[in-house]
């Protein structure tokens, strides 16, 4: 269905997988919260992110977009020696423009949180969009099928 293939089409944009990620409820229902963690590299402590997650889709427009941000789980409880980061904004918009193409739309408001440096803070945040949509583009044109749901777009 769509949730899942716009969910699962955004993530493999990203350059390398996601060492840990856990979707809470099972696939299909309507329940859409995603706990994440990111192992850093020393001297960085590790990441992690629990997200909500809505889907719409504008059949008229051609359009799909996943809005995440970030919400407390109990079944998560901050860890010690983990940092939980904040998204206060996720979007990921794909509307198909016709003759095989497709704009996408990123946008990412988050803090890191902890002691990241602001510069490493900033150039991530200009070089991240970029490449991530560069690796979505190139492993979504390596998929054996599209969903069939949005194949006549």
């Amino acid at each position: 269905d769509a949730v899942n293939w716009v969910h699962d089409l955004a993530y493999l944009g990203l350059e390398d997988p996601l060492p840990s990620q856990k979707q809470l409820c099972p696939r299909g229902t309507s329940c859409a919260v995603y706990f994440q963690h990111y192992h850093m590299p020393w001297p960085v402590g590790h990441r992690e992110f629990v997200l909500f997650r809505s889907i719409s889709v504008d059949k008229k427009g051609k359009k799909v977009s996943g809005v995440y941000h970030s919400v407390e789980d109990e079944r998560f409880p901050e860890k010690e020696g983990v940092v939980r980061a904040q998204s206060d904004h996720t979007l990921w918009q794909f509307q198909a423009l016709g003759e095989g193409k497709t704009e996408i739309v990123l946008e990412a408001v988050a803090d890191p949180k902890g002691n990241i440096p602001s510069k490493a803070v900033n150039f991530l945040s200009k070089t991240w969009p970029k490449h991530t949509i560069e690796n979505l583009v190139k492993r979504a044109g390596a998929l054996d099928e599209a969903s069939s749901q949005f194949v006549r777009w």
